[in-house]
């Protein structure tokens, strides 16, 4: 039911595994032609987040239509099904909208299938030129910094957030902003546990004493730590493995 070339592939492999699941969740609710149409139940019936989606849909494993419905992208890879078997999908004014490429997977054959960027709301995707553009011309980093800052349905926002102002972080646009939220999520999400003060002391601690280059996943390895001692021993801190 699903293809190890694609499965196995460091792109799939580099997703957060609650992506990684959703993704053999929606393979498996899928109809023959690798639509589904209930997507939000099966998110939320897993548990995944909303960055679940996004990023299965920024790194191309699915397609999504303005009607919400996805696609499984490499669906004829994973699967053949006899025609005495199949039986068409019922989207079929999606599936009007791809095609099959030469190596098997769909792509878009019109422009009403969306690449939706990871900050698009699923099934909220709007098209055409003029509204893109007045999109990215209102986007905005310190409103998205504000909105993650005061996000209170996902506490990886937060951290984030708290990290890039620390970091003096200045994201120029959509782009740029989408390819960090990904780095950052899965270290965010192993921090999600502690306390904010906590998390914010350490974060401070090392903006003041780290004598290297670091990370959010930084913030993991010193986050039980004794900063107290650290701070006695060395004037500057040096990188822990």
């Amino acid at each position: 039911m699903f293809s190890k070339s694609i499965t196995k592939t460091d792109a799939f492999l580099d997703m957060p595994k609650t992506s990684q699941l959703l993704y053999f969740h929606l393979g498996m609710e899928a109809d023959d032609d690798g639509f589904v149409g209930n997507v939000k139940s099966v998110s939320r019936n897993i548990g995944a987040s909303d960055d679940d989606m996004k990023i299965l849909v920024a790194k191309r494993f699915i397609l999504i239509f303005e009607s919400g419905i996805i696609v499984i992208k490499h669906w004829k890879i994973h699967n053949y099904i006899q025609k005495d078997r199949y039986k068409e999908t019922k989207y079929l004014d999606e599936k009007n909208q791809i095609k099959v490429k030469e190596n098997g997977s769909y792509t878009e054959c019109t422009q009403n299938v969306s690449r939706m960027d990871t900050q698009t709301r699923l099934g909220k995707v709007r098209l055409g030129k003029s509204k893109i553009a007045t999109k990215v011309a209102d986007w905005s980093y310190k409103d998205q910094i504000n909105k993650m800052a005061t996000d209170t349905g996902d506490p990886r926002m937060w951290i984030i957030a708290l990290y890039w102002v620390v970091k003096n972080y200045n994201l120029q646009n959509k782009e740029e902003y989408g390819s960090a939220l990904r780095r950052e999520l899965r270290p965010a999400k192993e921090l999600q546990g502690y306390p904010r003060e906590r998390i914010k002391e350490v974060v401070m601690w090392l903006k003041e004493n780290a004598d290297f280059k670091w990370t959010l996943e930084t913030v993991n390895k010193y986050i039980s730590e004794d900063l107290g001692k650290l701070s006695k021993k060395n004037k500057k801190i040096i990188n822990i493995s």
